[in-house]
């Protein structure tokens, strides 16, 4: 499903890292953004969801099952409870 490099994986790699380490949503170098924009690429490539009529329907039933099942694994006290929303 997605095409990516050695290099485009270290990038987001330490892209994702740094997010989990800081719980902040924030690029610090303009090659984490080329492989975001690479991976929307093919993700818009292969799903057909995001064109349906009621994908945001579905997108928030993926959304509350993909949370409900972290939450499950990590508790209700992980990281993730603290990273700030809508950082833009």
């Amino acid at each position: 499903m997605l095409n990516l490099s050695k290099q485009d994986l270290l990038v987001l790699f330490e892209l994702c890292h740094r997010i989990c380490e800081t719980s902040r949503f924030a690029a610090s170098h303009p090659a984490e953004i080329v492989v975001i924009d690479k991976i929307a690429g093919d993700l818009e490539r292969s799903l057909s969801d995001p064109f349906s009529e009621d994908y945001p329907q579905i997108l928030n039933g993926a959304r509350d099952a993909l949370l409900e099942e972290y939450r499950r694994r990590m508790g209700r006290e992980s990281w993730i409870e603290t990273v700030a929303l809508d950082q833009i």
